[in-house]
């Protein structure tokens, strides 16, 4: 129950802040143990955080329902990070396995936030070509180790995007991509019945509010223009646990 606990408030931070949610919850399970039994959390725990955003953005999503161009956006971007995903899910789904590669990634990561510390925009909309753009950041993010939401905001503050637009449609867009993952990797839990129901509701619902509370944290680090600072979190941590993981192997 403890584990389930930590994971779901592991996954509810990092699903949103930018230090990507599938590198930490590798280097959690790592050094708490699980294994193929945090399969069934991991599925869940997605559920968790897609509640977190429908109700941390419902009015925007009210407002947007019949905004073609908007949609038109979104769709691009899920587009590309799909097809890039499953034409490449194979290489993604072994870096699952390397720790030490998930830590470089997580370095990686940082870099790319540091870029982005005198990055301010006033566009409020996303145009196709910027939306192709962002769609290939976010696929890069496939990758345990590189950050979904560091990775399009990233994108979209070089792009000159307003910084509230990019954090309002960096996760609007993350909505189908969520719900899509999540009913894709239903189907292989179905040989995995370690974990009982209390600790995968338990989990969801850590998630589910870690989730809310990291979202109006990033939100006041971007307004604030301290979104660079989750890159200094970044190279430190998968500094100091590259180090530690080659020092015990």
């Amino acid at each position: 129950m403890i584990k389930a606990v930590i994971l779901g408030v592991i996954q509810g931070l990092t699903e949103f802040l930018p230090v990507s949610s599938s590198g930490h919850l590798v280097i959690a399970e790592k050094f708490l143990g699980m294994h193929s039994q945090s399969i069934v959390l991991e599925v869940f725990l997605h559920m968790g955080t897609l509640l977190a955003v429908i109700v941390y953005f419902y009015r925007d999503i009210l407002r947007i329902r019949k905004d073609w161009e908007y949609l038109k956006s979104i769709g691009i971007v899920v587009l590309i990070t799909g097809v890039l995903g499953v034409l490449g899910k194979g290489f993604f789904s072994s870096l699952f396995q390397n720790p030490s590669g998930v830590m470089l990634a997580l370095m990686i990561n940082g870099l790319v936030l540091l870029t982005t510390r005198h990055k301010n925009g006033t566009e409020k909309s996303i145009s196709a070509p910027q939306a192709v753009l962002i769609g290939l950041a976010q696929a890069l993010a496939i990758a345990p180790g590189i950050s979904r939401s560091g990775s399009t905001i990233a994108a979209m503050l070089h792009l000159k995007i307003d910084r509230e637009e990019a954090f309002r449609f960096s996760f609007i867009m993350s909505i189908p991509l969520i719900l899509g993952a999540f009913l894709l990797e239903l189907k292989d839990i179905t040989s995995y019945t370690e974990l009982a129901l209390p600790e995968v509701a338990v989990g969801v619902v850590c998630a589910f509010v870690s989730g809310l509370i990291a979202l109006k944290l990033l939100k006041a680090f971007l307004v604030q223009q301290k979104f660079y600072l989750f890159g200094y979190y970044c190279l430190a941590v998968g500094a100091v646990l590259l180090g530690f993981n080659q020092l015990f192997q």
